[in-house]
């Protein structure tokens, strides 16, 4: 397509039509990504049970007996990582997690959106924020 010739508000369209289709090609590979792993975590178990051992017996011995008791009760020392947005025109300003900064708030409330309703945030962020890759 040749965007020289189209005017400012069809590029603007275009843009955001690219944003929405980036939003759902990363959901459709995270998908993919959680898929692949169960896949790998069935294989797995099928082999300790072709051997003979029950899974308890193996995974301390892949994860350290200490990290697995760990993630078993839910105290995983993994980081957590979360999606971070920056704002478009100031990417300085970046949002990842936890109450809402002055900026984000005050484009919301612009913009129209409830800055209460998680769902309301949610769309926002994918609609105005750019969202960062790790």
């Amino acid at each position: 397509m040749d965007y020289k010739s189209l005017e400012s508000d069809q590029l603007q369209q275009e843009l955001e039509q690219l944003e929405k289709q980036k939003a759902k090609l990363q959901q459709a590979l995270e998908q993919k990504r959680r898929q692949a792993k169960r896949e790998i975590a069935d294989k797995v178990k099928a082999m300790i049970a072709e051997a003979g051992y029950k899974t308890e017996e193996i995974c301390p011995l892949v994860l350290g007996p200490r990290k697995y008791h760990a993630i078993k009760r839910g105290f995983s020392r993994e980081p957590r990582y979360y999606r971070k947005f920056a704002d478009p025109k100031n990417p300085e300003r970046v949002y990842s997690r936890g109450p809402l900064p002055r900026w984000m708030r005050e484009m919301m409330e612009k913009e129209g959106y409830d800055v209460n309703d998680k769902e309301a945030r949610e769309a926002f962020k994918m609609k105005y924020l750019r969202l960062l890759e790790d």
